[in-house]
């Protein structure tokens, strides 16, 4: 074994100089090749200059740092619903005027609406609808009335509209979680609001003005908001 003084340091440039030329050399290669030449080394010494040298010894070619994987967009897909309350009482208010309120398929619901079934626009209202607590799905393709539906759109006293509209307003996500935060509270600044929507809530800052149009029109339909000195209060 070669000693860790000036002859060892030899060698070692040695062994460096011909893992340059021969970098497809095994440790058991270079040991032989080097007692050839009257240096006795061992297997595990190779293993420490190739270390050293940062070459892999099974491969016995140089080491490349590792890249790192780029992180995954943290990207939060919005849940709130894509039409305000009033606007997802469309599609309820017409199986119920126009089907007795039973229960239909979502083709069907369309037709009684007066519009043509697709997978855009009028899938993203049923959305609405289901997120609201409006609709509900009973399987796949069909569609029925919820008892907020039937408590907004049949009432049998004078709160029960009232009432099922704020039960739907509390059954919408991330419109229920804002309303809850501020309830009773004023609004806040516009800036301060904005920031509160995408640190609290994971608002998108590009969805932000949808978010507070279809939030604002929503809880103004279902009177939860309430303007005192210039000021809007959330009930």
């Amino acid at each position: 074994m070669v000693d860790t003084d000036n002859s060892s340091i030899s060698t070692a440039e040695m062994v460096r100089n011909f893992l340059k030329d021969n970098p497809k050399k095994t440790n058991q290669e270079i040991v032989d090749h080097f007692k050839e030449l009257g240096r006795d080394i061992k297997s595990s010494y190779v293993r420490n200059i190739k270390s050293r040298s940062g070459i892999s010894s099974k491969s016995n070619a140089p080491i490349s740092p590792k890249k790192s994987k780029p992180k995954k967009s943290s990207s939060h897909s919005p849940k709130y619903p894509r039409h305000n309350l009033e606007k997802a009482l469309r599609i309820p208010k017409a199986i119920f005027d126009q089907n007795a309120g039973r229960g239909c398929t979502e083709q069907e619901s369309a037709t009684f609406v007066g519009v043509k079934y697709n997978k855009g626009p009028y899938t993203s209202e049923l959305s609405s609808c289901i997120k609201y607590g409006l609709l509900t799905r009973p399987k796949t393709g069909h569609l029925e009335l919820t008892d907020i539906s039937r408590q907004i759109l049949r009432p049998q006293n004078p709160e029960d509209v009232l009432n099922g509209l704020r039960k739907a307003v509390k059954n919408a996500p991330d419109i229920s979680d804002v309303y809850e935060h501020y309830r009773g509270e004023n609004l806040p600044d516009e800036e301060f609001f904005k920031n509160a929507l995408i640190d609290k809530f994971n608002i998108p800052e590009a969805s932000l003005s949808d978010f507070i149009s279809i939030f604002t029109d929503t809880l103004n339909y279902a009177k939860l908001i309430e303007e005192k000195g210039g000021k809007i209060r959330f009930k």
